[in-house]
């Protein structure tokens, strides 16, 4: 569910009815390419990247991005895909975030 909420707030995926509170969506909003990956392909690739166990490591979560990327980018190689991401969605939350913090 968690990493869901960060798919969400990041921008990655659509804000959909499972009930899962959010921030507004926070991805670089020239970076939206009109299209989300969809909760079923977010679902799959963590269940596939994670073998089912309920939480993951930091190598997982990264490996699950590399993959989130190459599908929300394919044009591009697996390292500008995930560079892409990062930049236009995880940096932007991240930088929400840490205000709210500090």
């Amino acid at each position: 569910m968690k990493f869901t909420k960060i798919m969400i707030e990041s921008g990655i995926m659509a804000p959909d009815d499972s009930g899962i509170e959010s921030m507004p969506i926070i991805g670089s909003q020239q970076h939206m390419d009109a299209e989300f990956v969809d909760k079923k392909r977010i679902d799959l690739i963590f269940v596939q990247v994670n073998k089912h166990k309920s939480n993951m490591t930091f190598e997982t979560f990264l490996k699950a991005l590399i993959k989130i990327g190459e599908h929300k980018y394919p044009h591009l190689t697996s390292s500008e895909a995930l560079q892409d991401l990062v930049v236009h969605h995880l940096l932007p939350l991240f930088q929400v975030i840490d205000i709210k913090v500090n």
